[in-house]
């Protein structure tokens, strides 16, 4: 017994200490933070940028764990590698074309209120129909 709990305690540490990454775009930059599971910044540590042609381009974090990225280079994956092994990676998604919400509902034909009643009437039926079979 004493062995499986000293084996459930080294499991739960190994995710103790990897390292996170958060990359946000705004302002024709992608703006990435990382920071271990702690919560401490990863602080000069290699950020390497796959372009969209596969070349790549390297940067190093601030003393907040934080890098900006010009959106300009077309970024695809983001790669923060610091010390001890630690790596981890993002992948980039392109940016969509925007579309306003009005010309999506237009599309659908419904609104909000429309969608919900008639999410109620299927989840009705749905039970309605279970109650029923178990009935007999």
């Amino acid at each position: 017994m004493k062995y499986f709990i000293v084996f459930c305690m080294l499991t739960l540490s190994l995710s103790a200490h990897s390292l996170k990454i958060f990359a946000t775009k705004k302002d024709g930059f992608l703006n990435v933070k990382s920071y271990f599971t702690t919560s401490s910044v990863c602080v000069d540590c290699n950020v390497s940028v796959k372009k969209n042609d596969g070349s790549l381009v390297s940067f190093k974090t601030n003393d907040k764990g934080e890098v900006k990225i010009p959106l300009s280079i077309n970024p695809i994956k983001v790669t923060v590698v610091a010390s001890l092994g630690h790596k981890n990676s993002i992948d980039i998604k392109p940016e969509a074309k925007k579309s306003d919400t009005s010309s999506k509902q237009a599309l659908n034909g419904l609104d909000f209120w429309q969608k919900l009643f008639i999410g109620f009437i299927f989840i009705f039926a749905f039970f309605g129909v279970i109650w029923k079979m178990t009935k007999k």
